[in-house]
């Protein structure tokens, strides 16, 4: 399995994770599920979110191409379809 490795300089690692965090729903703390009305530490660390974050980013992007190819192949396809015969 192939891999993709990113290089986030040191300095600026615990800013993109939280900024990526934030702007998808990360939180510390969850709900209990024993005790709807408590919390717990989220089980999930923020580096995990972070990493299906980029994960469901790359297959949305992978849809949204396969998915634009195919309106592309159909435009084509339509548009190579001779014009009926009306006089």
């Amino acid at each position: 399995m192939a891999k993709i490795t990113l290089d986030i300089p040191d300095g600026i690692m615990a800013k993109v994770a939280d900024m990526v965090a934030a702007r998808n729903g990360y939180r510390e703390q969850v709900s209990d599920p024993n005790n709807p009305s408590a919390t717990i530490p989220n089980p999930m660390s923020k580096a995990e979110f972070v990493k299906h974050v980029l994960i469901r980013f790359l297959k949305a992007e992978v849809r949204l191409g396969e998915h634009q190819e195919a309106i592309r192949k159909a435009q084509e396809q339509a548009a190579a379809v001779p014009d009926p015969d009306i006089t």
